[in-house]
């Protein structure tokens, strides 16, 4: 699991004519955050959704197949993020990379545990954001 905090990093997606833009679930319940990192992602080229619980997500996942999901640790519906992300593991095909989001001190190591692929603490560093995105895509 790769640590992403602070760091910066450029990175260029500009998408080939013939190539379909990267995926990207978010699972956020806080509206203004999903919205926010989606026009960042969005701008940046890839094809995003959004879904505010893991019911919701999961449900996207069926048909939209994101290459990573970004999922906030403190979610509606589960006692946390975890919840989701094990569950996710054990049943999506093909598995998307996930980004576990969390302004909790001990969010990292709930991640790792969770079989998370990357950490990105709030609030969010959007060139940090980008550049585990590039990180976990790269290694996938």
């Amino acid at each position: 699991m790769q640590a992403i905090i602070g760091l910066r990093y450029d990175i260029h997606l500009a998408t080939n004519s013939g190539r379909l833009a990267t995926k990207i679930l978010i699972v956020e319940d806080d509206a203004p955050s999903a919205q926010a990192i989606g026009e960042v992602l969005e701008l940046e080229g890839f094809d995003v959704r959004r879904a505010a619980n893991a019911t919701d997500a999961i449900a996207i996942t069926s048909a939209f197949a994101p290459h990573v999901v970004l999922v906030d640790l403190q979610l509606p519906e589960v006692a946390d993020g975890r919840s989701f992300v094990e569950g996710y593991r054990r049943s999506a095909r093909p598995a998307a990379s996930v980004i576990v989001m969390s302004g909790r001190i001990d969010g990292s190591a709930i991640a790792k545990s969770a079989g998370a692929d990357a950490y990105i603490a709030k609030p969010i560093d959007f060139d940090a954001l980008l550049r585990a995105i590039s990180l976990t895509l790269s290694a996938a």
